[in-house]
């Protein structure tokens, strides 16, 4: 577990970050300092294991899909640029990113300490040992405000039926448009990961991760199933793998990673 964070609350109110996109991307703009790297086509990539980010911040959540939420939301802020190397969660820092830690007080020449202007607090060169970590409240209700959107709404909060009913609904519709089967699912179990789907995710996205599952090449029968799509999760894996085009991503996993999968 991380100890101490810093954010700066210039770059992230400039940003438009609340306490959490601030908390999560101050992990993530240490990842160099530590983190196993990979450079494709000139881009550093560093390992981000979205379980270790939530190991390293459990005030942030202990839930995968939403850490999940938190990186792409980064992503969208263009901070970030999210790639699967080897199946495992990559993320390369874009130049706008590599700014955090570029502010300057411009009280900090004008009244200068008996020190003179070298600094006498160590932050600058070891960032993870400052434990401040405050936000702009004004700037974090504006956020809270542009999430509450209707497109940003939560599945939980804009369904009228019984969850399951809705999911089942749209789970055979795109199984039907997608696979050209007519057989319908009935019965749906996994009702805890049924519910955190529909706590965190969008309708967009449950039905862009459908097309992920559905559009997998070659697979078996077995993984088309409301069980595989909600069991540990699988949902966030689909998603991920139709945002980034892989049709092929169950076909890449090994025998053990498979047969868990089902």
């Amino acid at each position: 577990m991380r100890y101490n964070t810093t954010i700066n609350n210039v770059k992230a109110n400039e940003w438009n970050l609340d306490i959490k996109l601030a908390y999560l991307f101050a992990w993530m703009y240490e990842l160099p300092s530590w983190a196993d790297k990979s450079t494709i086509e000139g881009k550093d990539y560093y390992f981000a294991s979205k379980n270790k980010a939530i190991d390293e911040l459990p005030l942030l959540t202990d839930k995968r899909d939403t850490m999940y939420r938190y990186y792409k939301q980064l992503e969208s802020l263009n901070l970030i640029e999210i790639k699967k190397i080897d199946s495992k969660d990559y993320i390369c820092l874009t130049s706008k990113a590599k700014q955090w830690n570029g502010y300057k007080s411009d009280t900090s020449d004008k009244n200068p300490n008996e020190l003179g202007n070298k600094s006498e607090n160590p932050s600058d060169k070891n960032p993870t040992y400052n434990n401040t970590i405050s936000y702009n409240k004004n700037k974090y209700n504006e956020n809270s405000q542009k999430v509450s959107q209707p497109e940003n709404k939560k599945l939980i909060d804009i369904v009228k039926e019984p969850i399951k009913d809705h999911f089942l609904r749209h789970f055979n519709q795109q199984r039907k448009q997608i696979l050209k089967l007519d057989s319908r699912f009935n019965r749906v179990t996994y009702d805890s990961e049924l519910k955190q789907l529909y706590n965190d995710y969008t309708f967009k996205e449950l039905i862009t991760a459908l097309q992920g599952l559905f559009s997998q090449k070659g697979a078996i029968r077995a993984i088309y199933t409301p069980k595989h799509f909600l069991r540990d999760n699988n949902y966030e894996t689909y998603l991920d793998a139709r945002i980034n085009k892989n049709r092929d991503l169950y076909q890449s996993q090994d025998k053990d990673t498979k047969k868990g999968m089902l």
